[in-house]
This record gives C-alpha cells, sequence and structure tokens, in this order.
C-alpha cells in the first residue's frame, strides 16, 4: 500500500478507540497480519499499520465514498472484533459492519418480557432523562 515515493504526512491516529478515515482513496488490507490503512488526499496521504493484538483500535469510522477494503480486511476487522462503519460527508450510512453479539437467550427473554412488566416505561423514563 505504501509507496516509496508517497509524501511523507502524519500517520493515522487512533482517537478515543476510534481509527477515522477520510479522502479520496481510502484503502484497507491486510499484509502479513497487520491491517494496513491509507487515507488522504493526493500526495497528502496518511498511513497506518494494525497488529490484531493492538488494543487502542476499537472502531474503524470511513467518511467519503472512494476507495478499496479487502476481504481479507473485514475478515480481520471481525476476527478481532472491530465493527466498520461506512458514512458519507452528509451523514448518509452506507455500511455497517460488525461482529455477533453474545447469545443470551435470558436477555432476549427479558427484551421481550419488558413490555408487558412494565419494566419498558422505567428504562425509557431513564434514557429520556439521561438525554
Amino acid at each position: 500500500m505504501r509507496r516509496p515515493d508517497a509524501h511523507r504526512a502524519p500517520d493515522i491516529m487512533v482517537t478515543g478507540g476510534i481509527l477515522r478515515l477520510s479522502g479520496y482513496g481510502v484503502q484497507m488490507a491486510v499484509d502479513r497480519g497487520y491491517l494496513c490503512v491509507e487515507d488522504g488526499i493526493a500526495d497528502e496521504r496518511r498511513f497506518a499499520r494494525f497488529s490484531k493484538i493492538d488494543p487502542s483500535l476499537k472502531r474503524v469510522v470511513i467518511l467519503g465514498c472512494s476507495g478499496t477494503i479487502s476481504l481479507d480486511a473485514i475478515r480481520w476487522l471481525h476476527a478481532v472484533g472491530v465493527p466498520l462503519m461506512h458514512l458519507d460527508r452528509d451523514g448518509t450510512v452506507y455500511g455497517v459492519l460488525a461482529a455477533e453479539g453474545p447469545h443470551l437467550p435470558q436477555l432476549r427473554r427479558a427484551q421481550a418480557g419488558a413490555v408487558n412488566s412494565g419494566a419498558s416505561l422505567v428504562v425509557t423514563r431513564y434514557l429520556l432523562n439521561a438525554k
């Protein structure tokens, strides 16, 4: 992915666990087990490389509509439990890829029964007050 003649811009940083990629020609691929990403515009390209044991990467957000993501990169993200979101600059959601959550039948039964028990009203009030 990284071209030896490319202008050296600052590397892409993860802030608050979120890797934000934007610009034209965003690229995401796997090279020798590492997730390699590139973003930016023209000769102002940024690069980053992540190991599967890197604890800083919690979520990937792509802003824009130009670039490529390899199937290996999607598999890599799934294996480490990192969701991927693709948004347009106007906020349109093009896609969200995330691993399945835990299978907790007891929780699903409790959620389904919350409407009849009145718990849903308590939760709704709590959430509205929190906002």
